[in-house]
């Protein structure tokens, strides 16, 4: 498969994980570019907020190639842990996130490999 292929079906793993898996995301949408995949997500607002008008929080959690490579050659296992600990390191940084951002200024949160407990490819 092609390196931009990799990167979409990454993309849109990690977006379909965190919207069923992060109970206060709402939705999610993925994309890819020339040298990182990003995962926009939408979180619900937490109780009372709907009642004072607030939007959602939105936060753009984004991975180099490299990491999206190194994750793509690991095993299936490895592949599940890191998996859980991408939702846990998205549920942890929404709870220590700067409260309310407008929807036009997403937080950027970079994952890397190191994150995601998995040892980087070198040559």
């Amino acid at each position: 498969m092609t390196e931009r292929v990799v990167s979409a079906l990454a993309a849109q793993k990690w977006a379909n994980l965190l919207e069923s898996c992060c109970p206060a995301v709402a939705r999610t949408e993925w994309h890819v570019g020339p040298a990182e995949i990003a995962v926009t997500a939408w979180f619900t607002p937490c109780k009372g907020a709907l009642e004072h008008h607030q939007m959602p929080e939105v936060a753009q959690i984004v991975a180099s190639q490299e990491t999206v490579d190194t994750y793509a050659h690991v095993s299936r296992v490895a592949q599940f842990r890191a998996d859980a600990k991408l939702v846990d390191f998205v549920i942890m940084r929404h709870r220590h996130s700067s409260p309310r951002r407008p929807l036009a200024v997403p937080e950027e949160w970079s994952v890397t490999s190191a994150d995601l407990g998995l040892q980087t490819r070198r040559a």
